[in-house]
């Protein structure tokens, strides 16, 4: 019955099996050793394990070995380089041989894990790509005579759902637009980048956020929810400014109400609208403000108020002290000073985190 049952777990096991004593020295091995190293069963049995780790990873498995000699079990991944001198990285889980409370030596068992390496590092490649290609889609910051426009961008992730595009339309008009997607990372990042890669191709002297937002909505729902059984949906606002005439024209689809400041007053641009995707032909409403004298415009993400504050009603008052206070700052020294006052663990934190200001200096 012994001898069956080591059979079934040493000798038959699917993974390279061994046995060391004390010193590291082979005692025994399964099949799966030989083919896992390339040595042969008498090269094994002559030698110890260490010659098949790397001069750099040689101490960090001394370590190992010798703590599960005092009596602790072990996993870790780690590589070995083959008798014909391939690389396999390996996942080893050693427990000391215990006999009347004697410890003799040490079993391993080692899985090729080099095909799941491989793959991991694939995917983070092909990640680190798409991560440069979000980022290159963000806008760098805008100044044209007295209107300056800079935005702040935090992913939670390598991905994000996040985006904004601001530009100028004309002499005296500029569009300024921000978009959450439902959920996070890769998928996320999939709709964020065709959303905003398709309002950017919009932003034409002509437009005005009413049909920007109909098209966009248009746009989300047939790729992405017309034959999808799991829906998402975006939240958005757009804002379109003439800065000769002081008008704001926005239309706001569920996203956190933007922020207008003046030396007078503070306006909020609330939601107007539903969130964007859920249906095909969504009749969108927008709306007309007025401003005079110099004015700051914000928009942000959720996880950007989520920052400061639990719910988005009370950033929106404790925010409105900040703007205020900092009002006499020109934009790049504003959006410097939110940078500063950014939580230190904010790249650990659970939401994308984005925020895009804009400021109109006095004529």
């Amino acid at each position: 019955m012994n001898k069956r049952f080591y059979e079934s777990l040493f000798l038959h096991n699917p993974n390279a099996c061994y046995l060391l004593d004390k010193n590291g020295k082979f005692l025994d091995f399964n099949e799966n050793t030989i083919k896992l190293t390339g040595y042969a069963k008498n090269e094994l049995f002559e030698m110890d394990f260490l010659p098949l780790f790397e001069g750099r990873d040689q101490s960090y498995i001394i370590d190992k070995f010798q703590s599960t000699l005092k009596g602790e079990k072990s996993h870790f991944n780690t590589k070995i380089i083959t008798k014909h001198h391939h690389e396999v990285f390996i996942h080893i889980t050693c427990v000391p041989v215990l006999i009347e409370n004697n410890i003799y030596g040490v079993v391993g068992i080692a899985e090729d894990i080099t095909n799941e390496v491989i793959r991991k590092k694939e995917q983070e490649n092909e990640l680190s790509i798409a991560m440069q290609t979000q980022f290159s889609l963000l806008p760098q910051p805008l100044t044209s005579g007295r209107v300056h426009i800079e935005g702040v961008y935090y992913p939670s992730e390598m991905l994000s759902g996040d985006m904004y595009c601001f530009a100028k339309l004309d002499k005296s008009r500029y569009a300024l637009s921000i978009i959450d997607v439902m959920g996070h990372g890769v998928t996320a990042s999939l709709i964020a980048i065709a959303s905003i890669s398709y309002l950017r191709g919009q932003l034409t002297p002509t437009v005005n956020p009413m049909s920007l937002m109909e098209d966009l909505n248009e746009h989300i729902f047939e790729l992405f929810n017309l034959h999808s059984a799991v829906p998402t949906f975006v939240t958005a606002i757009s804002i379109i400014i003439d800065v000769d005439k002081n008008i704001i024209e926005y239309t706001n689809a569920g996203h956190p109400p933007g922020i207008v400041i003046t030396e007078q007053e503070q306006l909020l641009l609330s939601s107007l609208n539903t969130p964007l995707g859920l249906m095909k032909d969504l009749p969108f409403k927008s709306k007309k403000i007025k401003f005079d004298g110099k004015a700051r415009v914000i928009v942000y993400s959720d996880g950007f108020a989520e920052t400061f504050s639990p719910s988005i009603s009370s950033f929106t008052t404790q925010f409105s002290s900040c703007l205020r206070a900092t009002f006499s700052l020109n934009n790049s020294q504003f959006v410097a000073k939110l940078k500063q006052d950014l939580p230190d663990d904010q790249l650990n934190q659970r939401d994308d985190l984005s925020m895009v200001s804009m400021t109109i200096e006095k004529r």
